[in-house]
């Protein structure tokens, strides 16, 4: 994947404000700016999940079953939940079994069926990888003033709900 690491100069900027008249300078700006921080997000989430021996993919799992550690739930759930296909999530739950996290059972209501839940390891490996987690991101979030963050939590779904957008008008 490629990433924008340099962003327009505000000079560059105004040059393509002349040659292209109806673009939103600011717009542009902002949302190339959103785009490279989410790059680095990723990256950073990346390099600190390396750590644990975790990907996105395993940590989000876990995080999905974590919402309600009691309540087994079946792969297609975790698949539907990640928007990932069935293959990519027998590929992160066979991580998550290796590395002791979960286990797989067979599914009361419906014997054909597998279930899988987060074992009593997964559940302390959560216990302390967790806080430590969401401590990083609250330590990256006290960039933004306290006062800003409902206001930064509002934008940012507004603009996750118009990302449709991005893919330009339909054919």
């Amino acid at each position: 994947m490629f990433k924008l690491r340099a962003l327009p100069t505000d000079e560059a900027l105004d040059k393509l404000v002349v040659r292209y008249p109806g673009m939103n300078r600011a717009a542009l700006k902002a949302g190339l700016t959103l785009l490279r921080l989410g790059h680095d997000m990723t990256d950073a989430l990346d390099a600190f999940l390396a750590r644990y021996e975790l990907n996105q993919g395993t940590f989000f799992c876990l995080t999905v079953m974590n919402r309600d550690p009691d309540a087994p739930c079946s792969a297609n759930q975790l698949a539907d939940a990640l928007g990932v296909s069935s293959a990519t999530m027998t590929s992160l739950l066979s991580r998550l079994e290796s590395l002791g996290y979960i286990q797989r059972n067979i599914d009361p209501s419906d014997r054909r069926k597998l279930c899988v839940s987060l074992s009593p390891a997964g559940r302390r490996f959560l216990d302390g990888f967790l806080p430590d987690c969401y401590a990083n991101l609250s330590g990256f979030m006290d960039a933004v003033g306290k006062g800003e963050l409902s206001q930064l939590s509002s934008i940012l779904e507004r603009l996750s709900g118009a990302t449709d957008l991005l893919r330009g008008p339909a054919l």
